[in-house]
C-alpha cells in the first residue's frame, strides 16, 4: 500500500526566450510553432531527483519586452 500520493499541478511560470527573426509576427510563430507540450528540467528536488515540467506557450501572454537588446 502506498502512503504517499503524487499531486500534478497547473503552475503560471514565467520566463524570457530571445529569438531572431525578421519581425514580431515571424518571431511569435517561432516560439509557438517550436514549444508546445515539450519538457523542461528545473533542477532537483531536495532528494536530487530531477524536477521535470511540461512546457507550452500562451498566445495570449506573449509580450515583447526588447527588440535588439533595447527594452520596448
Amino acid at each position: 500500500m502506498r502512503l504517499k500520493k503524487e499531486y500534478t499541478f497547473d503552475v503560471k511560470l514565467f520566463t524570457t526566450i530571445r529569438v531572431e527573426a525578421l519581425n514580431e509576427a515571424d518571431a511569435r510563430k517561432i516560439v509557438s510553432d517550436n514549444i508546445h507540450g515539450d519538457e523542461a528540467n528545473f533542477g532537483a528536488w531536495p532528494n536530487g531527483d530531477p524536477i521535470i515540467a511540461e512546457v507550452c506557450v500562451d498566445d495570449d501572454e506573449m509580450q515583447v519586452i526588447e527588440v535588439d537588446g533595447e527594452a520596448v
